[in-house]
């Protein structure tokens, strides 16, 4: 099959409830961005109960088609998601495929790629075109966020990248777009859900409104006051590199520039020394808190508001006072 037999862009969209997810959104806007440059149409595909009454969204947001299939789920599994999406995307033939590198999308895009036999670049922080050979320029972070890497797909199609949430910026709607919805079915009846394999899950990393940072200054034994604040005040938890090498926490709680990015609209850092990796990860919080040990800590010089002290004791004395507020 020729490159010339591949066409378009498509997007795997998420929902959140009855509408798309924040991560779908920004992408949706940088994939409008692509197509319009690359020529051809954006589809957005989108999977659950409530993906029909998310698909106008879809299309004020820059689709020109909507595929959707309706299969009641909360949450998939990437692993039986493979190979319908693959037929999909066989038989659609888009010379695009973006996703979210949301954990769904971070494990999806490779999966996809060794399914399909074409390149994939995960967890980037932008995607441009080279259109003079319609190639995909994915650009990833390395070696902590201090540079900047390009991957390609030269020959193989489709070309599969998948974009960090926060990377790009959400469109405006025009609601005066218009495109086409069509119903599909995926077979997806029979694909497990991730509620009964999972235990609860606080907020992702990545969307949370309030995010909960722990790092260096927080010792393996006071780490628990972190998790304990986080789940009562309904926050996200996450971690510096320098506590997921301590052992205090897990790799998938990591903030940096070659993990998870974030935007909350409050950041609270506990023990956070504040390396470059990690800052640039949180540069668009609306307000940063950091709450040290030690006042000659970057961090201090980039949050609106800090406070020297102890971390862990700052940490539980707020916990008890949401919690008596409540």
């Amino acid at each position: 099959m020729s490159d010339d037999d591949w066409r378009g862009v498509m997007v795997i969209g998420e929902l959140d409830g009855d509408q798309l997810a924040t991560c779908t959104l920004e992408l949706l806007s940088k994939a409008r961005e692509v197509t319009d440059r690359l020529g051809g149409r954006l589809t957005c595909l989108l999977v659950g109960e409530d993906a029909d009454a998310a698909g106008e969204e879809a299309i004020h947001h820059g689709a020109d088609r909507v595929l959707v299939d309706g299969t009641p789920h909360d949450g998939f599994q990437a692993g039986p998601l493979v190979q319908p999406l693959a037929r999909l995307i066989a038989d659609r033939r888009p010379e695009i495929v973006l996703l979210s590198a949301t954990d769904l999308g971070r494990d999806l895009a490779p999966m996809l790629g060794a399914r399909l036999d074409t390149g994939v670049a995960n967890e980037c922080v932008d995607v441009d075109l080279d259109v003079s050979d319609r190639k995909l320029l994915a650009k990833r972070q390395v070696f902590g966020g201090q540079l900047e890497e390009t991957l390609t797909t030269p020959h193989a199609r489709p070309q599969i990248a998948s974009l960090k949430p926060g990377a790009a910026r959400e469109g405006f709607p025009d609601e005066m777009r218009f495109g086409d919805t069509e119903t599909i079915d995926l077979d997806l009846g029979s694909a497990p859900s991730i509620e009964d394999t999972l235990p609860a899950q606080a907020p992702a990393i990545e969307t949370a409104d309030t995010l909960v940072v722990g790092g260096r200054g927080v010792s393996t034994e006071a780490w628990s006051a972190l998790e304990e604040l986080a789940d009562e005040i309904g926050a996200g938890l996450g971690a510096t590199r320098a506590a997921v090498h301590g052992g205090r926490a897990d790799e998938d709680l990591l903030v940096d520039a070659t993990g998870r990015s974030a935007q909350p609209e409050l950041y609270l850092g506990f023990g956070v020394f504040g390396a470059f990796e990690h800052v640039m990860a949180v540069e668009d919080a609306e307000w940063l808190a950091a709450i040290v040990r030690d006042e000659e800590a970057p961090i201090v010089d980039r949050a609106d508001w800090a406070l020297v002290t102890d971390p862990a004791q700052a940490a539980r004395e707020l916990r008890e006072l949401v919690a008596e507020d409540r």
